[in-house]
């Protein structure tokens, strides 16, 4: 196994770490040096020179000037020699050099020194436009494309100018940079930079579009032991409707066997559904002799109970207290859905065609205990 065992800055600037000077110190560093296959930084060897050049402006319209800069690190240095600048061939380990090129040039700087086995260089290259050229602009925002309330940074840069300015949704200055923004909508900004040669702009466009929909859903219980009850229940974030009602809401039915539901939720932005599954466990079904005698109703109404044709299955759908009831007439074909009351006072309240059995009901929702609207989910 390797170890590294990381300096403390402070001992490395002062240089105690290389003398031992700090008390316990060189014996962790000695070992660290010893057992570490791999340092833990990657620092250049002492005696290599290493040379920084730039050119101040790197862009210039022919006529223009432009400086020529370089220094050096490392071990002592006893000269350069600088190529590919007109007019300069040798300086010291820090020097800098103002001309006017004609031309595209790279310069190339190397520096010897008694310390250092090779030379160290460096490299950096000016650009020379035609006269009278305009500035050349760039402008972004990144990202370009944002939801309503997030942030976006607009980057700008440029070359042959002296200043830029803009209008806008953003205010800038100095020729480039870059400034964050949160927009709620769409928003352009547009940047124009001077310089010797005119001036040029560049827009940059900010799109804020509307979140889609978030949309959940689920059971409450998520299965039962038996035909029952249970509630479907929906919330949403960045809708304005969905297809049950509000942006949330619930619905309590009556299921019998294994039902999907599902909801969709639309808004600016798009639309989005979610849906959950309910588990029923059919084999725990009444048998149907036991539900025709729980409702004695039924009779009154017509249905001839005794009749191996009717099929009945109660329950209290709309949660008055009163016994309700799914009855089928399988030699007709049809299914209703019968709301008790007291005194007597059931009532055929809707009239399910072309179904011959109870299991073809999924569920059944009652709304308003008077039964103001009824919804009945049919395999058929």
């Amino acid at each position: 196994m390797n170890t590294v065992i990381q300096v403390p800055s402070d001992i490395r600037a002062s240089g105690m770490w290389r003398t031992g000077i700090r008390p316990g110190m060189a014996a962790v560093v000695a070992a660290t040096l010893m057992a570490a296959a791999v340092p833990s930084f990657a620092a250049p060897p002492e005696d290599e020179i290493r040379v920084y050049v730039k050119f101040e402006p790197s862009t210039v319209s022919a006529g223009q000037s432009t400086t020529l800069s370089w220094r050096t690190a490392g071990p002592a240095v006893t000269g350069c020699t600088v190529s590919g600048v007109p007019g300069l061939s040798y300086g010291d380990d820090v020097g800098s050099f103002t001309f006017t090129p004609t031309a595209t040039l790279q310069a190339i700087v190397a520096c010897t020194g008694p310390m250092a086995p090779d030379p160290g260089s460096g490299s950096a290259q000016v650009t020379v436009y035609p006269a009278g050229t305009p500035p050349i602009v760039t402008a972004d925002f990144y990202p370009s494309r944002i939801y309503k309330g997030q942030s976006s940074t607009l980057r700008w840069s440029s070359k042959l100018a002296t200043s830029c300015s803009s209008t806008g949704a953003v205010s800038i200055s100095g020729t480039s940079g870059s400034r964050t923004i949160t927009a709620t909508s769409d928003q352009t900004v547009t940047i124009t930079c001077v310089g010797s040669g005119g001036q040029s702009s560049r827009a940059a466009t900010l799109t804020a579009v509307d979140r889609p929909p978030i949309v959940h859903a689920s059971f409450s219980p998520w299965s039962l032991d038996g035909p029952g009850w249970a509630t479907f229940s929906w919330s949403s974030s960045y809708a304005t409707h969905c297809n049950r009602g509000g942006t949330w809401g619930s619905q309590w039915s009556y299921y019998t066997s294994n039902t999907s539901e599902w909801v969709t939720c639309y808004g600016p932005g798009g639309t989005a559904s979610a849906w959950d599954m309910l588990i029923v466990n059919s084999t725990a079904q009444a048998n149907p002799e036991e539900k025709k005698a729980a409702n004695p109703q039924l009779a009154a109404l017509g249905f001839d109970v005794a009749s191996p044709s009717i099929l009945s299955s109660t329950h209290d759908f709309n949660d008055d207290g009163n016994i309700d009831a799914l009855v089928v007439d399988a030699a007709r074909g049809e299914g209703y859905v019968v709301l008790g009351g007291p005194l007597s006072q059931s009532r055929i309240a809707k009239v399910i065609p072309d179904i011959s059995t109870l299991d073809q009901v999924n569920n059944i929702t009652v709304v308003g205990k008077a039964g103001d609207a009824i919804m009945v989910d049919v395999n058929r």
